[in-house]
């Protein structure tokens, strides 16, 4: 069911997407929500508001609002299967409200206008004003709240143009502008227009703007103004023959500053004339000879003379620029420790990092999803303790803990604030309200999400993630949590986990496509909050093997000869333990590859490694 378009267009809420979780303002008639604080997924059609605990589904909130056949909004009775019905646009609905109920209605509307309120529309009847002071916006057969519930009264909801009114006084030679609300319609001498989701989506038909040949497009001063304002003249430039121009605001103006706030401060428009004045020409995306799509198409020949980048690392040989990377390890491994002390040391321009040399400071955004403030700011002042800290304007941090919920919307939040030069998420679990990422269709809309902030900011991603609790006496890639999908995402991915040594932990990479990958594991120290590189781990078996299991194994090997065979090793098996052949021969294949004993024939031991512990340490071996 595409509950998107029921949000947008059904229901005419103006909702600001990332993937498929949307922000906007509450529909609740009793909050008066003037920062939307209102979750909308388009996946599940449920609504959610963080601010006053509003909750609905589709289904509900058009029996609330008393809309027609709320059923229409269900899958099926029993909440599966398809939609039963969802009438076309093209057929005959029964109006919600007649044509003269909908004037008296806009008329009771405009008598509360002001007379400074038609300074620019004088006699049109276009727009009116609630008791409440707040602006209602007269569309063909409906009426659109400003900004409140009830969003929409009256017949047609979908997205349409906003003040068709104006078109035939503009001379078809001339200037067609498009402004991205209906109070900047309304509050200029432009005879602008507009369309009704805003900065959101466009109306099916644009057909009666097909005669202008010359357009402005000024949207708001924001991120959403400016992707709006392309895509309005990507649409229109696609669709027929016009040069269409995108107004610039200055740079000094504060964010989301419109047309409407240059007559409330000024009452003139001269950051609106600059703006317009230096409106650039949109050029369309055309395909080159090398550009198919998505992909670069290149010859033999382009490809014999083209000159390769050499890759840039933030640490030399620890994290590379440019790469979509992941730390992930173990339960227990301080993965979110060492990513934190890498994104302190870069912060403050430290000299190395585990080895790893640091060539210049750096900006650096930490997101935890799970620690909380209070042990974020305990483990900051522990690790920059250990340095001569001098970093704090290049490192921000934001926290959270508690539910599952997805974090994007308010981490493009913060980078529209705050834009770094590293982004560090800790950890990719807890960023997210998916139930389960070990299926593709999930994981995919994650990846998504990561590789957004990488393409609308320009910058890098570093994400922590878990291993799986299965296959513990393994160390790659394969343990990483998700579908294969996230694996074949990640182009550089280090992995941790902690060995059966105190403060000791296994470091190596798992996979690296672009750069030279080693299979060389490294021995971390943890002491006091600060990881140093301990030295190469030669064999990972004797420290990967559980601590408790290796003294079932010490036990098995005492009562044994110096040298034994498989039956033998059964024999003291069995009456140490109440367990299965098959359970005793496994613990012969791990005592083997511990490098405890050493197989010399087929069936045939002999002992090699004993446990070491403060009783036998000074023993003579």
């Amino acid at each position: 069911m595409d509950y998107l378009s029921i949000f947008e267009r059904d229901f005419g809420f103006q909702i600001k997407w990332s993937g498929v979780e949307g922000i906007g303002r509450c529909p609740n008639p009793h909050h008066e929500d003037r920062n939307p604080s209102c979750s909308f997924n388009a996946d599940k059609g449920v609504i959610y508001c963080h601010s006053c605990g509003y909750k609905a589904n589709c289904y509900s909130y058009a029996k609330e609002q008393g809309l027609d056949n709320p059923h229409q909004y269900i899958k099926n009775e029993s909440y599966g299967g398809i939609r039963i019905y969802r009438p076309l646009k093209t057929e005959d609905r029964t109006p919600k409200m007649s044509a003269d109920e909908l004037n008296k209605m806009k008329d009771e509307y405009y008598a509360n206008l002001t007379e400074s309120d038609k300074v620019f529309t004088g006699d049109l009847k276009i727009h009116g004003k609630r008791k409440d002071g707040n602006f209602v916006w007269f569309y063909p057969t409906a009426i659109k709240h400003h900004k409140s519930s009830p969003n929409w009264v009256g017949n047609d909801r979908s997205c349409q143009i906003y003040g068709l009114e104006y078109l035939s006084d503009i001379p078809k030679n001339g200037m067609l502008y498009i402004f991205e609300g209906e109070k900047d319609v309304n509050y200029s001498p432009y005879k602008a227009i507009s369309f009704s989701s805003g900065a959101g989506s466009l109306p099916i038909d644009l057909s009666p703007l097909h005669p202008f040949k010359n357009i402005v497009v000024l949207y708001d001063n924001d991120d959403a103004g400016k992707i709006g304002a392309e895509k309005v003249a990507e649409r229109i430039t696609s669709e027929w023959d016009a040069e269409v121009k995108i107004g610039q605001w200055d740079s000094s103006l504060t964010d989301g500053y419109d047309v409407y706030d240059d007559w409330k401060n000024h009452k003139d428009f001269p950051n609106t004339d600059k703006a317009i004045s230096n409106a650039v020409i949109y050029e369309p995306q055309t395909e080159s000879k090398n550009k198919i799509g998505e992909f670069v198409f290149m010859t033999g020949e382009e490809m014999d003379v083209a000159e390769t980048k050499p890759v840039e690392w933030y640490v030399d040989g620890i994290l590379p620029k440019g790469f979509n990377c992941m730390l992930a390890g173990t339960t227990g491994a301080k993965k979110s420790l060492y990513a934190m002390q890498l994104g302190l040391c870069l912060a403050n321009g430290e000299q190395e990092f585990c080895g790893g040399k640091i060539s210049q400071p750096y900006k650096v955004l930490y997101v935890d999803t799970e620690a909380g403030q209070n042990e974020v700011t305990r483990r900051y002042k522990k690790i920059t303790s250990h340095m001569d800290w001098k970093g704090q304007s290049n490192w921000v941090m934001m926290s959270k803990k508690g539910r599952m919920t997805d974090i994007w919307e308010d981490v493009h939040r913060a980078l529209n604030r705050y834009t770094p030069d590293l982004l560090i998420i800790d950890c990719l679990y807890n960023s997210t309200s998916v139930d389960d990422i070990s299926k593709s269709a999930p994981i995919t809309k994650i990846i998504n999400e990561l590789s957004l902030f990488q393409s609308e900011y320009g910058i890098d991603t570093l994400t922590i993630h878990h291993f799986t609790k299965s296959k513990h006496d393994t160390f790659n890639i394969d343990r990483m949590a998700g579908a294969s999908a996230l694996q074949n995402w990640t182009e550089y991915c280090m992995l941790m986990v902690r060995s059966n040594r105190d403060n000791l932990n296994l470091w190596k990479l798992g996979k690296a496509r672009g750069v030279p990958f080693s299979d060389i594991v490294y021995g971390l120290r943890w002491y006091d909050f600060w990881f140093t590189t301990h030295g190469i781990i030669d064999d990972i078996e004797p420290f990967m093997i559980d601590k408790e299991v290796k003294l079932k194994y010490a036990s098995i090997i005492e009562d044994l000869p110096e040298q034994f065979d498989t039956n033998q090793w059964l024999n003291v098996f069995n009456a140490q333990h109440n367990l299965t052949e098959r359970t005793g021969k496994s613990w012969l294949k791990d005592a083997t590859e511990s490098k405890m004993i050493k197989k010399i024939a087929h069936g045939l031991y002999k002992k090699h490694l004993k446990i070491i512990n403060e009783d036998n340490v000074n023993e003579n071996t």
